[in-house]
């Protein structure tokens, strides 16, 4: 059950992320391009964390398999 609770933090993790980038996109309009570093930023990290899912998404997959 740990790698169930591993999960879903992630998840957690990656829906929050997502929320940010959606505020980022929505505010980038109108700005400044140095002004939307952090954007830019939280961006990239939310891409990353989604890549990583997508990596992972194999093994956990063999794990729910093993699930009775």
């Amino acid at each position: 059950m740990e790698w169930l609770a591993h999960w879903a933090d992630v998840l957690k993790e990656a829906e929050r992320q997502g929320y940010d980038v959606l505020h980022a996109v929505r505010s980038i309009a109108g700005k400044e391009i140095m002004e939307c570093d952090i954007e830019i930023d939280q961006l990239r990290s939310f891409v990353h964390t989604m890549e990583s899912l997508a990596g992972d998404a194999e093994y956990f997959g063999r794990l729910v398999v093993l699930c009775p």
